[in-house]
């Protein structure tokens, strides 16, 4: 799948200082080389109801496509940079570690001004990124390590802009005040679910 290709029209909104344009993205993979998890697992940081993920919803709501069956138990974590129509740069984010039958997790959000932050994306702890920058080690073991992380961030410059939750309601409302169409989203994931996952 390619995107299609952004306008040039920047007269509204001042790029970012941060932000990358990407021009285009493209993904080829055989049949059930990946592309519908890869989907699934993006529209789930905007939709984040695991009854409403998208390869569940495709294969009629058999168990083995459950949300929850695409995670193990170390800790993973999905991020999402974008640019807003303001041009500030938005880091959205789970965090995930499943316990038994159900996934644990935590929804978070940075919305600091360019000027105010560096690159948040670069400083999200995870596995992988820990075993290149060992100062990421402490917070990329367990979600409760994690959580420790977004409570430090919190907590120092630009905390304010920097917010968690763990209730998809608030996940909405936050993603609604950064007026992120949810409507579209669902309209994104009824298509993906309809279109085979």
């Amino acid at each position: 799948a390619q995107a299609a290709e952004l306008p040039d029209d920047n007269a509204h909104s001042a790029p970012a200082k941060n932000a990358k344009a990407v021009v285009s993205t493209y993904q080829q993979l055989v049949n059930g080389g990946g592309k519908s998890t890869y989907i699934a697992l993006l529209l789930s940081v905007f939709e984040p109801s695991v009854n409403d993920f998208t390869q569940y919803l495709a294969n009629r709501r058999q168990s083995e496509y459950h949300y929850r069956n695409y995670f193990h138990q170390e800790l993973s974590v999905i991020l999402v940079e974008m640019v807003n129509e303001s041009g500030q740069t938005l880091l959205l984010g789970h965090a995930h570690q499943r316990k038994g039958d159900e996934v644990d997790r935590i929804f978070f959000i940075c919305d600091a001004p360019d000027n105010l932050l560096d690159t948040p994306f670069d400083e999200v702890p995870s596995y992988s990124r820990a075993e290149r920058h060992p100062e990421l080690r402490p917070y990329a073991n367990t979600l409760h390590s994690f959580e420790g992380w977004l409570n430090y961030k919190a907590g120092g410059d630009g905390g304010v802009h920097w917010r968690k939750t763990r209730i998809n309601k608030e996940w909405r409302a936050f993603l609604l005040e950064q007026r992120i169409n949810v409507d579209l989203i669902k309209t994104m994931v009824t298509f993906n679910s309809e279109e085979g996952g």
